[in-house]
This record gives structure tokens, C-alpha cells and sequence, in this order.
């Protein structure tokens, strides 16, 4: 990775067409400044709490020989219940089509100290498109651990174009 003139990362043998997905200006791949990685919908005081776990959790993930950690901006988290499932709802900042994850890693659940009855976990999403294979994608999620039918199973991801992928975790394993 190096950085451009405007700040943003660029992995220069990355493949251009897979990688512009990832940033509406083109072909470069955005990694955002930790306080511009969560905003938007989310309150301040959470996404501030949440960049800094989020920075955390991707150090953690390269010490453990994670070498691709790609943490994405979400402009907003919810849960929608359709009455057999209830959707974990994440908005995210980029043109990537979600379509193409093979892989959901959840986290354990944390409690959100600012937010009682709250708790996060980080999602990293895997791809195995092109020469990427390894790339992680890492983001966090809120949600209301009051909801006891939320298995944290079945995800829809929205991105900034507005197509929205619907994943389902088969099932979970221990590490």
C-alpha cells in the first residue's frame, strides 16, 4: 500500500477493475482516517468508541498474521425483523458489491459502554475474487442485545450505490 496525494491508500498491484469498487472516484482503494470510519447515521460518541476498538481489532488481526485488513466506513447499522429472520442491516461507504463475500467472520459480542442494552461485534467480510484472496474486510456492528431472536446469522449490506446483498452465516465455530 502506498498513499496517494490526497491521503487515500493504494495497493499498486492490485487489479484495477476489482479494486474500483471500492471507491467511487476509481480505481484506488480507500482506507479511512480511524475518526472518518464510522459517521453519519451512527452518534458521534459511539463512532468515535468504535474507530478506536476498530484500529484495535485490525493491529490484533495483523499480529495474528491477518496481512490484508481492510476496515470500511458504515454510515449506519439496524435490525429488521421479517418475522422468520431478523437481518443485520449495515450501510457501507463504497461501491464494493457485497455479492462477491464467500466468508462472514463474527466476533464475539462486546458490550457498547455508552449504550445500555447494547453491544457490537466486528464482521470481517472474505472474497476470494482474483489474486485477493486473502483480503479481510473488517467493520464493527450495533445492535440491541435485548432482541433475543438476532442470532447475528443473517446480514444484508447496502453499499454506497445502493445495492443491497443479503449473506447468511451457516453456522459458527469456535476459535
Amino acid at each position: 500500500l502506498s498513499r496517494n496525494t490526497s491521503g487515500r491508500w493504494r495497493r499498486r498491484d492490485a487489479d484495477p477493475e476489482f479494486m474500483s469498487e471500492f471507491h467511487e472516484a476509481g480505481p484506488e482503494l480507500t482506507v479511512a482516517r480511524i475518526p472518518e470510519l464510522v459517521h453519519g447515521k451512527v452518534e458521534e460518541g459511539v463512532a468515535n468508541f468504535l474507530a478506536g476498538q476498530l484500529a484495535v481489532e485490525c493491529a490484533r488481526l495483523k499480529q495474528c498474521g491477518v496481512e490484508r485488513v481492510l476496515p470500511l466506513s458504515c454510515s449506519g447499522f439496524c435490525t429488521q425483523d421479517s418475522g422468520a429472520h431478523v437481518w443485520n442491516h449495515v450501510e457501507v461507504l463504497t461501491k464494493y458489491n457485497f455479492d462477491n463475500v464467500r466468508q462472514i467472520l463474527v466476533s464475539e459480542p462486546q458490550p457498547l459502554p455508552m449504550k445500555e442494552h447494547f453491544m457490537f461485534v466486528f464482521v470481517v467480510l472474505q472474497t476470494d475474487k482474483h489474486e485477493l484472496a486473502t483480503l479481510s474486510m473488517l467493520l464493527p456492528f450495533v445492535f440491541d442485545r435485548r432482541n433475543k431472536r438476532n442470532t447475528l446469522k443473517a446480514w444484508t449490506f447496502v453499499n454506497a450505490a445502493g445495492k443491497e446483498s443479503r449473506l447468511r452465516v451457516d453456522a459458527f465455530k469456535a476459535t
